[in-house]
């Protein structure tokens, strides 16, 4: 399980992103950014994610 998809309300919005590969950070075209800029996703739920990925990509490599 990515990120994302430990995050329900943002399930249904995986996909619909201008890259396949995005990660929701700063990317352009990002439909889970604009959720939450839009008031349609919590923006401290958005939080939440952001640090759980900054978490995820600062462990070291191999490390589980």
């Amino acid at each position: 399980m990515t990120a994302p998809e430990c995050f329900p309300e943002m399930r249904p919005l995986l996909g619909g992103c201008r890259y396949a590969d995005c990660r929701h950070l700063s990317e352009p075209g990002c439909v889970v950014r604009t959720a939450v800029e839009e008031g349609r996703s919590q923006a401290g739920r958005y939080e939440s994610y952001r640090d759980l990925r900054a978490e995820i990509e600062a462990e070291p490599e191999g490390w589980e």
